[in-house]
């Protein structure tokens, strides 16, 4: 199977997006039935694989990585500019 496409397993988990010889590839969201949990991002040979986010059942959103289906940390580096803050005006 090649492109977009909609797998539900028996145990009702689904995976709604790309696929690629058969396997989950590109981008696609996997919602995990017993606690509606669900992992929007990348995918790779039917792994997460890449940053995505995952929304709890409560709506709680954690951006995420993954590198051949493990959990790696991720970096949130933000630049702050320099600046300067007058009160005499």
């Amino acid at each position: 199977m090649h492109g977009k496409g909609k797998l539900i397993y028996s145990n009702g988990d689904i995976y709604e997006g790309g696929f690629f010889e058969g396997k989950k590839f590109g981008d696609g969201a996997y919602t995990w039935s017993s606690t509606k949990a669900v992992y929007r991002g990348k995918w790779n040979h039917d792994k997460m694989h890449g940053e995505g986010s995952l929304t709890d059942q409560h709506g709680s959103v954690k951006k995420i990585k993954y590198l051949n289906g493990k959990e790696v940390p991720v970096s949130d580096t933000r630049t702050i500019s320099k600046f300067s803050i007058r009160d005499d005006i």
